[in-house]
């Protein structure tokens, strides 16, 4: 199947995505500050955790912030001793962050803070209907990662009577100044 369905016009997949993905990410803050962890360290946590040794930079792409909002959040780590960055020999302008021991047995205390969220998020699911949800979500991506083509839409203007405003509207600025 292809497109949106006809008797769905108004599916509005963004949107439908955005309220849950900002649903649970309430949920795991609401979580996680009650064991003194931000939502922010968990993620970092959890791409280390997953990939030990990347740069800021990386872990940041990784989550999908900027670098900046990633310093703060890794120095944060570093003053709780979860992390420890390490100047890189190749180049001397990066660091390579790892889990510490510390930082490891704080993220498994708190995965099943997170489970729990993700146990309540999928509740009233059947493991099949996870299992669909998993592989629909994947596939969404999976088909945004490659470029999108738009329509073929008239356009109200055809292009040579925009070009002919636009040298108008040049005209009349140098006319004002």
């Amino acid at each position: 199947m292809t497109g949106i369905p006809s008797d769905m016009p108004n599916l509005q997949l963004g949107r439908l995505l955005r309220e849950a993905s900002q649903a649970l990410r309430s949920a795991m803050r609401d979580c996680l500050s009650n064991q003194s962890l931000t939502f922010g360290e968990w993620l970092h946590l959890r791409v280390l955790a997953d990939d030990d040794g990347l740069t800021a930079v990386e872990i940041a792409q990784r989550i999908g912030i900027e670098k900046a909002s990633s310093t703060s959040v890794l120095d944060s780590l570093e003053r709780q001793k979860f992390i420890r960055r390490v100047r890189n020999r190749a180049d001397r302008r990066k660091s390579n962050t790892y889990l510490t021991p510390a930082g490891s047995r704080y993220l498994q205390a708190m995965t099943p803070y997170v489970e729990a969220v993700h146990n309540a998020a999928l509740r009233g699911l059947s493991p099949r209907e996870i299992a669909i949800f998993a592989k629909i979500v994947r596939m969404i991506v999976s088909n945004l990662e490659e470029p999108v083509q738009p329509p073929a839409i008239r356009t109200l203007v055809d292009p040579p009577a925009r070009e002919q405003a636009r040298k108008s509207r040049s005209r009349i600025e140098n006319i004002v100044e």
